[in-house]
């Protein structure tokens, strides 16, 4: 077993199960991994509906199209796949810079999934610290400063005065009824 103090990456591979969960690390979730190519060929060898979607997003003023991919298993969502932006072409390509988890169907090593409360991601993760960005108006945990981010909802938020764009935020300011939405797992730049 993992100690709950090892970082994110010491998870072991998705291809176990744990209680009829898929594991998942810090690179990668099912057949998808951080770096890899999104499958989008004919005949590509994938459990997953793949499907593109472009969505309108703002962020300070500014209106702009982001691409992503939606992965599904009998019409039911289970992923999100970013695909990498290319600041020379300015054009999205298909390497995966972003993995969003949806499901529960995928979990830690220790057992937190999607739909987890709060209460057991602490018990777990003693150390983990929350952040709250007024930006992309978000709030989620993380552990280790790993690229894992457990997100939450932000309604579940108690008394949070905030003074930055991005800021720590006390666990104790978590309503104790909150639970994990989804887990997104990205690139990370040393």
């Amino acid at each position: 077993m993992t100690s709950p103090d090892a970082p994110i990456n010491t998870m072991e591979t998705d291809k176990a199960h744990s209680a009829d969960r898929i594991l998942f690390t810090d690179k990668q979730v099912a057949e998808f991994e951080i770096g890899g190519v999104i499958p989008l060929w004919e005949g590509a060898n994938t459990d997953f509906d793949i499907s593109k979607e472009l969505i309108e997003e703002s962020s300070e003023g500014e209106t702009y199209q982001v691409v992503n991919y939606q992965c599904s298993k009998n019409g039911e969502q289970h992923l999100t796949l970013i695909p990498h932006f290319d600041l020379r072409t300015q054009e999205y390509n298909e390497i995966i810079s972003e993995i969003i988890i949806h499901s529960k169907e995928y979990t830690t090593a220790e057992g937190i999934h999607v739909g987890a409360k709060i209460s057991e991601f602490q018990s777990v993760y003693p150390d983990a610290k929350a952040y709250y960005s007024y930006v992309s108006e978000s709030v989620w945990l993380s552990v280790n400063q790993s690229n894992v981010q457990f997100h939450l909802d932000p309604a579940m938020i108690e008394d949070l005065e905030v003074s930055s764009d991005l800021e720590e935020i006390p666990l104790s300011s978590i309503d104790t009824k909150a639970r994990i939405e989804n887990i997104r797992i990205y690139d990370h730049i040393d």
